[in-house]
């Protein structure tokens, strides 16, 4: 009898544990992760994510792509966002140790670009540094 009910209950936790693994796997065809959802079975992405929230890009300190520019020609800025159209920026400039000149805010474009003069010779004439 005593034989009897412990293996009734060791069938009992057998099938237990054997419902709980069960319940426990996860569907292996697909996969999400921060950037895409994926059919593993068909090898193939299904969909994009919202990769706003997981990838962002700000810039501390960007130099000009000219370490001497001539008295009289037009300083540009270009800002590439393509994953951020009409997205605001402030742009903001300092010349070496001097008290930064915040330009404004500007829109990017519909492609999420932006092209801005932040300094003209024209208008005012460029000095070193």
């Amino acid at each position: 009898m005593k034989r009897k009910s412990v293996f009734i209950l060791l069938i009992a936790v057998i099938i237990g544990l054997v419902l709980l693994t069960l319940a426990a796997t996860e569907d292996k065809t697909m996969k999400e992760t921060a950037l895409f959802k994926v059919d593993l079975q068909k090898k193939e992405i299904l969909s994009l994510s919202d990769a706003t929230s997981n990838l962002s890009l700000k810039l501390i300190s960007v130099t000009t792509d000219e370490p001497v520019y001539w008295p009289d020609e037009d300083v540009f800025l270009k800002v590439l966002l393509p994953s951020h159209p009409k997205a605001e920026v402030k742009i903001t400039v300092a010349k070496k140790d001097a008290t930064p000149n915040v330009l404004g805010s500007f829109p990017l474009n519909d492609a999420g670009m932006l092209v801005k003069t932040i300094a003209s010779g024209k208008k005012k004439r460029l000095e070193p540094g």
